[in-house]
């Protein structure tokens, strides 16, 4: 039993360091993402500017605007992906519930 308990705690520890470590390395991983996209925006603008294609107003109101754009296509396309995640017997049964849960409030609107 003694053997037991102390596989658990190794287990458990070398669990919990790799949890951390995952999750270290993730956020880094993503700080480093959004700093590469955030220089390689500024890199736009200034070329934009010095090519004298746009003010650097303009170069920074076009590349704001490419970003609205390029958010926008990725917000669509994750709502097209995820439109069917749900199965039809979960969608369903929260049907159910929900006509379960108006006649409830209709009933209790009428007494």
């Amino acid at each position: 039993m003694a053997d037991l308990l102390k596989l658990i705690a190794v287990e458990a520890k070398l669990f919990g360091y790799t949890a951390l470590t995952m999750v270290a390395l993730s956020l880094s991983i993503a700080l480093l993402m959004v700093g590469g996209w955030l220089f390689a925006g500024v890199a736009l603008v200034m070329v934009l500017a010095n090519l004298s294609v746009f003010s650097l107003t303009g170069a920074l109101l076009a590349v704001a605007l490419l970003h609205l754009v390029l958010a926008a296509l990725v917000f669509w396309r994750l709502v097209f992906i995820t439109r069917d995640l749900t199965f039809r017997e979960s969608r369903a049964s929260m049907d159910n519930l929900l006509t379960h849960a108006r006649t409830l409030v209709d009933r209790s609107l009428e007494e």
